[in-house]
């Protein structure tokens, strides 16, 4: 019975949650959001929007994440944001290495149903000199009518990686 005792006393500090464990609800799965330069900016709002609903010529799909529901707030700035855009007939599990367009902010602003790229911290811009990705990985590992679950990994062009998951629900905006 003393060595049962024992044996258990020895193994319950194996037994015990990790506090990463204990704050996502024992699941130990990652949190919404990407990492940049040591520090995370949550993205807990996903949102879906496919240009052609009606046929499968292939069209602008584009996938944003944010920290704000974009339906309802507005914000001056601490606003973290992701911009995804292929252009395809449909969004198929696997991996992504191109896209059409593409942009992550962090502690921006979101007025009149818009993000404001001149405020806040700029981490990748398709657009801009000095923002672009020079590779890309998108992995959608699930995508259903109603929860989308996915892993990125952009490396900028001064070798800087941004790298991040979302896994949960997401409001299609297609009909909008």
């Amino acid at each position: 019975m003393k060595k049962a005792l024992l044996l258990l006393i020895l193994l319950i500090p194996f037994l015990s949650c990790s506090p990463e464990e204990e704050t996502t609800g024992g699941n130990n799965q990652p949190k919404n959001g990407f990492n940049f330069e040591g520090e995370f900016y949550p993205t807990d709002f996903a949102y879906f929007r496919d240009d052609n609903t009606v046929d499968d010529e292939p069209q602008e799909i584009a996938i944003v994440l944010g920290n704000i529901d974009f339906l309802k707030d507005s914000q001056d700035s601490g606003v973290n944001f992701i911009y995804l855009e292929v252009f395809q007939a449909t969004l198929e599990t696997g991996t992504l290495s191109s896209l059409n367009e593409y942009g992550i902010y962090y502690n921006t602003a979101f007025r009149d149903s818009k993000i404001d790229e001149e405020t806040g911290e700029m981490v990748l811009n398709d657009d801009l000199n000095g923002g672009k990705a020079r590779s890309i990985a998108v992995n959608i590992i699930e995508f259903t009518a109603s929860r989308l679950h996915m892993e990125f990994s952009f490396t900028r062009e001064d070798g800087k990686t941004v790298t991040g998951t979302y896994n949960g629900t997401y409001t299609d905006m297609s009909n909008y």
